[in-house]
């Protein structure tokens, strides 16, 4: 699953950049930032594992593709905390959960901007790629998951070359049967798989800003 989707995003920002260069339009801008996002939690069929809510940091870089659209590839990384509790009937079969777990999230896709003044764009669009967990517990597996973001939000230029970037994201992890990341909640033997059906999400967010550097 890694190499697949870093070659996928690799393949994608080829394509990009090939076609800039066919058109002659080539505008780039990269974007360090920094913000909050939204934890959210995930329901099994045993109990509830719930990721908390933390500082968030990334960078984007996008490369103009047409008028007023662009393709840009994201990263962000959240280090955080993480728990799993079960449900009553399950307490013999599964232990209370706490560790630090980072929230990586790798994301390309294309966004259409909406100049409103010369300074002030708004922007928005739809972002794939793939979100990585990893948890520093001996027994708990990492995990890479496909994912899906959505975002909107504002750049405001100070000059032709540097403004700041504000935005906001809906993230969605895709989780599917089978997921390892959790096989060292239980209490051993067989209980320690949970039980989860295939396409459950769950859902995080963000609030991020930043600068913004155009070429």
């Amino acid at each position: 699953m890694k190499k697949i989707t870093i070659i996928f995003l690799i393949g994608l920002l080829s394509l990009s950049f090939t076609k800039v260069q066919a058109q002659g339009e080539a505008k780039f801008e990269i974007a360090p930032v920094a913000g909050f996002q939204f934890g959210g939690h995930l329901n099994f069929y045993e109990g509830e594992f719930r990721v908390q809510d933390g500082m968030n940091y990334g960078i984007y870089a996008n490369v103009l593709v047409r008028q007023n659209n662009r393709i840009e590839f994201g990263y962000s990384l959240m280090s955080t905390t993480a728990s799993f509790r079960p449900y009553g009937t399950f307490l013999g079969d599964y232990n209370n959960w706490d560790g630090d777990v980072n929230v990586n999230y790798f994301l390309i896709g294309s966004h259409s901007e909406m100049p409103v003044s010369e300074k002030v764009t708004l922007f928005g669009g739809v972002s794939l790629g793939a979100t990585y967990m990893s948890v520093n517990t001996p027994g708990m597996d990492d995990v890479w998951r496909f994912a899906i973001g959505v975002g909107a939000g504002m750049k405001v230029m100070f000059t032709e070359r540097i403004g700041i970037r504000l935005q906001g994201r809906l993230l969605m992890p895709m989780y599917f049967a089978g997921v390892g990341f959790y096989a060292g909640i239980g209490t051993g033997g067989a209980s320690s798989g949970l039980s989860l059906n295939t396409g459950s999400v769950i859902f995080q967010g963000d609030f991020q800003g930043g600068l913004v550097f155009a070429f």
